[in-house]
């Protein structure tokens, strides 16, 4: 990323940060680099609080720094009649309740996804729901087909995200180890857990601005999966409204950094100018 930043400054492009989260930066070089780029960004636009004060307390100049929100917040939301039609794609009836999961690839995240499985086999089993799983990324795809085949459930391919956004309308709850997952259901009030990987700091970012639930690595059982997931099934009513508050205050940020970015473009020429001073 810092490269093609970079890149864009010697080609006399403008390297803008559109809607980004920083972190997690390991080491000092890390750090040294990722302040030495942004440093000679004009506009830096992060889409959580987390990401801002962090760097603000990097002595950034803080005339380049604000606050946005992830543009996927302002993708209109399907009719109903598409979320119908897509449950009859993959045999799925009108009237089965169902919850969606978005696991994630690799490595890494092996131990929360096998404690995952073993919690949506409890809970799919007591509340009588479908699990259906919508992988977000080419990676994903073969482990959330497997964990499909073993409980039982669904995979869904989207052909593209307002394909998963009509699934989520018609969930009762979002289960994902992936931000964006979390960021579509946020767009059409969908309850959702957040499950990070490690120390990434994204998820739990998001959750705490946008009304929705997350379980840390440390705090994560099948029990505790298992309990936050049956009390946000049984107050989906009173959270709703909670959430759909929130994601037009995200919805501000995201229309107010776009006009920003707009603004960049057409004022470009004041920019080259600056440059040929700087550079």
């Amino acid at each position: 990323y810092l490269c093609m930043l970079r890149l864009a400054e010697l080609c006399g492009a403008m390297p803008l940060l559109y809607a980004a989260g920083i972190g997690p930066l390991t080491g000092e070089c890390a750090m040294r680099a990722t302040k030495k780029v942004l440093a000679r960004s004009p506009y830096i636009s992060l889409r959580d609080k987390v990401s801002l004060r962090f760097l603000m307390g990097q002595g950034l100049d803080t005339a380049s720094l604000h606050l946005g929100a992830d543009v996927a917040l302002l993708l209109p939301n399907p009719p109903l009649f598409r979320t119908h039609a897509l449950l009859k794609r993959i045999d799925v009836t009108q009237n089965q309740p169902y919850i969606c999961i978005c696991l994630k690839g690799g490595r890494q995240a092996e131990n929360c996804r096998q404690i995952l499985i073993a919690s949506l086999r409890i809970l799919c089993r007591e509340e009588g729901l479908l699990p259906i799983f919508i992988p977000l990324d080419r990676g994903d795809v073969s482990v959330n087909a497997a964990a499909a085949r073993k409980l039982g459930g669904r995979l869904f391919l989207a052909d593209e995200a307002s394909d998963l956004t009509a699934l989520l309308m018609g969930a009762q709850l979002l289960v994902s180890m992936r931000l964006h997952g979390l960021i579509l259901a946020t767009n059409v009030s969908l309850p959702s857990i957040g499950i990070p990987v490690g120390d990434d700091p994204k998820i739990p970012s998001f959750c705490r601005i946008a009304a929705q639930e997350f379980l840390m690595p440390k705090a994560l059982s099948a029990a505790s999966l298992v309990d936050l997931a049956q009390k946000i099934l049984a107050r989906q009513n009173a959270l709703r409204p909670l959430i759909a508050d929130a994601c037009r205050d995200l919805q501000k940020n995201a229309k107010k950094d776009l006009a920003n970015i707009v603004a960049m473009v057409y004022n470009k020429g004041r920019y080259e100018k600056k440059s040929e001073d700087t550079l």
